[in-house]
């Protein structure tokens, strides 16, 4: 049974690191029974409320209707590790609002992630199954993968992504943005590029990152990175979880792999793959 065991908190089914290392103590069978137990409860809440916090972060929109002023959450970390997302919850979408000089790090796969009035804010969002929109963002380091791509008023953005198709990535009013292809690596993300689509790892995929649609007749609104960050090949992540909700990450610019079990399965802008 013991060969079944998870062998990082991030594998684990327990909610928090403090449980997790707590279970380490425990003789196998007894740490079996404990990810079990802790699995169990891993549902899908059925309080709306309960399930919209576990999946949302950041301040609040203003509602002039309602007389609610504009809060903006400013110079927090918000982190939802691998394994908090889609890998133990079904259907999970995640919302991104009213942030300032933040760092938002989604790095689980999810049905769909939206993103509003992100300020100054460094994003790096998991292969998405399906729609990753921002909403009014301006000024804001991104790096994301999805089905789609949905970008509207934004404005001085930098966006390195990764699009399966020619038709994926979409603009509309935005201004000032620039176009690069996804450069992060971090443990684990093979597998959830896999778990998205299996043509996602095929050698011969291409990456339709500089395929952007604008309405018939807009200005064009983006310029196209002339090839990688000049800092360094890739961005690797170090993760440290502490719950599913909350940790910190330290990213590593470098020309090379450099930092232990980072991971990326596709190409750099300039043809280069992660070894």
């Amino acid at each position: 049974m013991s060969d079944y065991l998870p062998t990082s908190f991030l594998e684990s089914s327990f909610c928090t690191k403090v449980e997790y290392e707590a279970s380490l103590k425990l003789a196998p069978a007894d740490r079996a029974a404990a990810e079990s137990a802790a699995a169990a409860k891993l549902t899908v809440p059925t309080d709306a409320a309960e399930a919209k916090d576990l999946f949302k972060f950041g301040g609040t929109p203003a509602r002039p209707r309602k007389n609610i002023a504009r809060n903006l959450v400013s110079g927090a970390t918000f982190l939802k590790p691998p394994g908090s997302c889609l890998s133990k919850m079904p259907g999970v979408a995640v919302s991104l609002e009213c942030c300032e000089n933040c760092n938002l790090y989604v790095l689980d796969p999810c049905e769909q992630v939206v993103c509003f009035e992100l300020i100054n804010c460094r994003v790096v969002i998991a292969p998405c199954v399906g729609t990753i929109t921002f909403s009014k963002c301006e000024n804001c380091t991104i790096t994301i993968a999805a089905r789609e791509i949905r970008l509207a008023d934004c404005t001085d953005c930098e966006v390195r992504l990764y699009s399966p198709s020619r038709n994926s990535i979409a603009l509309d009013a935005c201004t000032s943005l620039r176009f690069g292809a996804w450069d992060v690596a971090y443990p684990g993300l093979t597998k959830q590029w896999a778990s998205i689509s299996p043509s996602w790892l095929q050698t011969d995929q291409r990456n339709y990152w500089d395929c952007i649609r604008e309405p018939k007749g807009a200005k064009p609104s983006f310029t196209k990175l002339g090839g990688v960050d000049p800092a360094g090949r890739w961005c690797q992540l170090r993760v440290a979880a502490e719950s599913a909700n909350c940790g910190s990450v330290t990213e590593v610019r470098s020309g090379q792999p450099s930092v232990e079990g980072c991971e990326c399965p596709v190409a750099a802008q300039d043809g280069v793959r992660f070894a």
